[in-house]
């Protein structure tokens, strides 16, 4: 039998440039379709943590609703709860903040939201029914103070006559050696003319030895701030109430004379109180002493 014919082998291998050459299309293909992925994946995560960020803000915002509410019905306790809510949930979906070392705009409003809550409740703290002064002025000072330390001008004024306030309702809860004048006299320094600060100020003057002609002049510093009058109003007349000596006396029914004069009114609790207090006086021959409103007097 004959040989079988071997099949030809003149087929030509490539040289190493050419496999070299080969290899790299291949790996540039690669290349390209990762780089595509990545950027489908890219803009799904994008696309994720967006639709996170937006759910995030519609919660914050509705917290922030409730609370506002909450707290328009001096519903303080649930207020503070919801804000505290939002500001977790801001915190949790802080990616601007975590990225850029700054708060977001959710943070800043709701940290607002806190701020304006405590000084809300520092001022009608009587409206607590159950808690200690101490029990809800432990909780917001901390939130003060973290304002103060972000605020300037009006603003930080208004909050440190509040941790001023907050520490007077402490010494009442009987905490002592507190700064009292002191954060009054920081808070005028950042706003002279801050009615809170004049009010609070003027308050303390009569309630820790009456002090009246001194008060008398923070008090006419407040109401000509223009600012939050019937909040100093409502101080001033407390604190008149509280002492019994002739002239906090005389001095009470000049400043509603005033107040009939200028077209201001009188709390329900005021227009029941304030009669009852000349009458009391009356009928005990000058010896009454006032009732005052229960977050600056609460033994009485």
């Amino acid at each position: 039998m004959g040989k079988r014919a071997r099949p030809s082998t003149n087929k030509r291998r490539p040289s190493p440039a050419e496999a070299h050459q080969s290899l790299a299309e291949i790996l540039k293909w690669v290349g390209g379709a990762t780089a595509v992925l990545s950027l489908i994946f890219g803009v799904f995560q994008l696309g994720q943590t967006v639709a996170t960020i937006r759910a995030q803000q519609h919660q914050v915002a509705e917290l922030l609703r409730v609370g506002e509410l909450q707290q328009a019905t001096r519903d303080y306790s649930a207020a503070w709860a919801s804000f505290a809510e939002a500001a977790k949930t801001t915190e949790a979906g802080g990616e601007v903040a975590k990225l850029t070392g700054s708060l977001s705009a959710d943070q800043r409003r709701t940290r607002k939201a806190e701020e304006d809550l405590a000084m809300a409740w520092l001022e009608d703290i009587s409206a607590s029914k159950v808690e200690m002064f101490s029990d809800i002025t432990d909780k917001v000072v901390p939130v003060l103070d973290r304002g103060v330390a972000n605020s300037s001008g009006m603003r930080k004024a208004d909050l440190l006559a509040h941790i001023g306030w907050a520490n007077f309702l402490r010494q009442r809860s009987g905490t002592f050696n507190l700064d009292i004048e002191a954060k009054y006299r920081d808070a005028l320094e950042s706003d002279p003319a801050n009615p809170f600060a004049h009010a609070m100020w003027g308050h303390w003057l009569i309630v820790n030895g009456n002090s009246l002609r001194e008060a008398q002049q923070h008090f006419a510093a407040a109401v000509k701030s223009g600012r939050e009058r019937p909040f100093v109003r409502k101080l001033q007349l407390a604190a008149l109430e509280w002492v019994s000596e002739e002239d906090d006396q005389i001095e009470l029914i000049r400043v509603c004379n005033e107040m009939r004069k200028n077209n201001e009114s009188l709390s329900k609790e005021e227009r029941i109180r304030v009669p009852r207090r000349f009458s009391s006086r009356r009928g005990e021959h000058g010896h009454a002493r006032g009732v005052g409103f229960v977050a600056t007097n609460p033994n009485r």
